[in-house]
């Protein structure tokens, strides 16, 4: 849909990545308890990607590294706080 990348303006749209790939971070996270951090850094890093090669080819977006590094950034920062995360949804409370 052509205008679709205008949704969110600058520096709004970053902040959206961050967000959307935390998001993505905690569910591949709980969804996978077995992954190791690296393992589990790299699914939606991947994802990523081929949303910015993606966009390559719809009117009215653009790829960009910035982009990229906002994904990363949620990413990353998301990790550290997933072994308090596992260890509060997966320990047994009895």
């Amino acid at each position: 849909m052509p205008g679709s990348g205008s949704l969110f303006p600058p520096p709004w749209d970053k902040v959206v990545h961050l967000i959307f790939y935390a998001t993505i971070t905690v569910l591949v996270a709980i969804s996978f308890p077995s992954l190791t951090l690296m393992f589990i850094f790299f699914i939606p890093f991947a994802v990523g990607c081929a949303d910015e090669i993606h966009q390559i080819y719809v009117p009215g977006r653009h790829a960009g590294f910035d982009d990229l590094a906002a994904d990363a950034i949620g990413i990353a920062l998301t990790l550290s706080v997933i072994p308090w995360l596992r260890k509060l949804v997966f320990t047994n409370k009895n």
